[in-house]
């Protein structure tokens, strides 16, 4: 799992958590089509988000609708964003993005949270995470 800290208009010190898969044509035929690759995806986001006690990330792995599926380039990828403002969430992320390798999609993931928490989408997410 990805993240990449984000401090969002009004200040909020943010989190956006990314997790993708990536399956060839042979793979999603033999597992279920498209509904298998969510379904894997969402589970891999469910351990997440146990592994790290975060609510918001568990709320949005029990929601195919959170899975955006994108069948270019030859395979089927999905991936799932989720914001977040749980504070441990935003240390180990902090933590990661000093030791760690740069995350590629760094950028459009904090794109992405800006333009959700204008929107207010995704807004439940933030608010459980909060609670943590």
């Amino acid at each position: 799992m990805q993240m990449a800290t984000v401090t969002l208009a009004d200040g909020t010190d943010a989190v956006v958590h990314s997790e993708g898969t990536a399956w060839s044509p042979a793979t999603v035929r033999a597992h279920g089509g498209r509904a298998g690759l969510v379904k894997d995806l969402l589970a891999l986001v469910d351990t997440e988000a146990v592994s790290l006690g975060c609510a918001a990330l568990r709320q949005a792995s029990t929601a195919a609708a959170n899975v955006v599926v994108d069948d270019e380039h030859g395979v089927l990828y999905a991936q799932v964003r989720v914001l977040c403002t749980h504070g441990e969430c935003r240390a180990l992320a902090e933590h990661c993005e000093k030791v760690g390798t740069p995350d590629p999609d760094a950028a459009a993931a904090r794109a992405w949270a800006l333009t959700q928490a204008r929107e207010g989408v995704n807004e439940e997410h933030t608010k459980a995470g909060a609670s943590e």
